[in-house]
């Protein structure tokens, strides 16, 4: 073997062995990664995010569609009655208020509706009293509350109450009296406004005082005018007869005491074209 050979050979040798040596330092050294230490020259991807939940879309409940008529039991009106006597107090009560006697859901609210506005008269009444205190101790008539209803309409779907109570309060010169009434619907629970007879929009207040004017004038009752003017608070005590509107306006409201309460009883048959429903009245 010449002497390059021997040189080349001599060279590869060393350079073997300083790779043997090399990968045992490695091997002998613990293993590290810069993403173990934290300081990961890349941004750690965040945990994936779930996709959020779409908002359910509110519930609405459905309006009840009206009861069919034919379904209601033909109401049978009673009357029910509280009576109360505090001679302490100086009153006495001899309440007389509508009710269906019949077993019958439909007409329970009517019951409880005819039964609340007897007692809130009464609450009304026992405030009064104890506001006025002992007028007297001389025998004077004590302070009273009594009332009396009419129908002017009961049928499966519709029924109309007429409520006056009369008013005496110890010591006044006279009693005085008030009207309430109930239009009560089975079909759907409620007690109606007078607006719901009409067509939204039309001028139904404009059409009934015009004719109740007319007729208070030709009376000679209308002494008090703004009393029948075209406001809801003027006829607020209306109810519906067999073929009549009938209005009640309460003492002092279109007339003086002397005259008593007034009573316009306008025809349906004059209002086709304003109410929403002709044919049920």
């Amino acid at each position: 073997m010449n002497t390059v050979s021997r040189s080349i050979l001599a060279s590869l040798k060393g350079f073997g062995l300083c790779a043997i040596v090399a990968a045992l330092i490695v091997g002998a050294s613990p293993v590290t990664t810069a993403h173990m230490q934290g300081d990961s020259p890349l941004p750690t991807p965040p945990p994936p995010t779930a996709a959020p939940e779409p908002t359910p879309e509110p519930t609405v409940a459905p309006t009840p569609a009206p009861r069919p008529s034919q379904t209601i039991p033909t109401p049978r009106l009673v009357t029910r009655r509280i009576q109360e006597k505090d001679a302490a107090a100086g009153y006495e009560i001899d309440m007389r208020y509508a009710v269906v006697n019949r077993p019958a859901d439909v007409w329970l609210p009517f019951n409880a509706l005819s039964e609340a506005q007897a007692r809130e008269a009464i609450a009304s009444f026992k405030a009064e009293v104890a506001a006025m205190g002992v007028v007297t101790q001389a025998p004077v008539p004590t302070s009273t509350l009594s009332s009396q209803w009419e129908a002017f309409r009961a049928t499966r779907d519709f029924i109309s109450i007429r409520s006056t109570y009369s008013v005496y309060m110890a010591g006044a010169a006279h009693p005085t009296s008030f009207t309430r009434v109930i239009n009560f619907d089975p079909r759907t629970g409620r007690n109606l406004d007078l607006a719901d007879l009409f067509r939204p929009g039309v001028d139904y207040l404009g059409a009934i005082s015009a004719y109740c004017v007319e007729a208070l004038r030709r009376k000679d009752v209308l002494i008090f005018p703004e009393g029948a003017e075209p406001k809801p608070e003027n006829y607020a005590n209306w109810n519906v007869g067999r073929r009549n509107l009938v209005i009640t306006f309460d003492v002092y409201q279109v007339a003086p005491y002397a005259a008593g309460p007034q009573e316009c009883q306008m025809p349906l048959s004059r209002l086709p074209r304003l109410l929403a429903n002709p044919s049920r009245w």
